[in-house]
Order: C-alpha cells, then structure tokens, then sequence
C-alpha cells in the first residue's frame, strides 16, 4: 500500500464523530427500524411505534441511545435479538438515558434527572478530579 503526502484514504462508509455521521446513522437506523414493521410517530422523527395483536413497543432514540417501552416481554426480547445481528449494543440500566440518571419516586410522585456521573466522568478526562469550585460573586 502506498503513503505519503499525496497519497490519501477513501472512506467507504461514514466515520464515528463526523459532521455527517449522526444524519448517517439516523438514516440507518430508521431503515432497519422500518424494515423491521415499525412506523415513525407523526412530527417526530425519532419516536417509532411497532403494532401487532397482543403487541405494542414505543422506541425513542437519539443518535446512538435508545430506550423501548413495550407491554410484551417476548416481543421486546425478539426486536432486541434481532437488533443485535446488524448492530452492536450495550444495555444499561433502564434508569439511565442520554447519560443522564432518571429517579423516579413513586412515593413522592416525582421524577428527577441529573448527570452527576457525566460530570465525574468529563473531571476525571481533563484531569480535573480534583479541582475546587471558584467560589460564587
């Protein structure tokens, strides 16, 4: 293979982290999630809907997070086996969202977000761990 200055890589496929590569993937996903019987919910173009008898699953998603609803356990466990042949997933838990944890009190009656592990997670990258907040004016 030949490099150098006046050598260069075509790419044959969007790369992680491009300007592109969200409406990409966007694209992508829809078309597997369509494929699959899932329609998107009027005026929003990342909540779909799946419908059979006896089934109903609701998929949100934002660019690589997603969350499904379903009130069908085998029908949820099926859409996610076959999401796993095309794609790659990790599970995490399902109170957490877009990086964020979802607390939901049912005692209260509340539902509270934060990103409290967000924030740890970027201190931690800039090397800031253990920084002391400026104090307020």
């Amino acid at each position: 293979m030949r490099q150098g200055p006046d050598h260069y890589w075509r790419l044959l496929r969007t790369v992680y982290g491009l300007a592109r590569s969200a409406k990409d993937w966007h694209v992508t996903f829809t078309e597997f999630l369509t494929s699959y019987g899932f329609s998107a919910v009027a005026n929003e173009d990342s909540l779909f809907r799946f419908t059979a008898p006896g089934v109903d699953l609701h998929l949100v998603f934002h660019v690589d997070d997603m969350t499904l609803s379903s009130d069908n356990d085998a029908a949820s466990d099926a859409f996610m086996t076959a999401l796993l042949t095309p794609f790659w997933r990790r599970e995490e838990s399902p109170d957490r969202y877009l990086g964020m944890r979802i607390n939901h009190d049912t005692e209260e009656g509340t539902i509270t977000l934060d990103q409290a592990r967000g924030v740890l997670d970027l201190l931690r990258e800039q090397q800031m761990s253990t920084a002391l907040p400026a104090p307020r004016l």
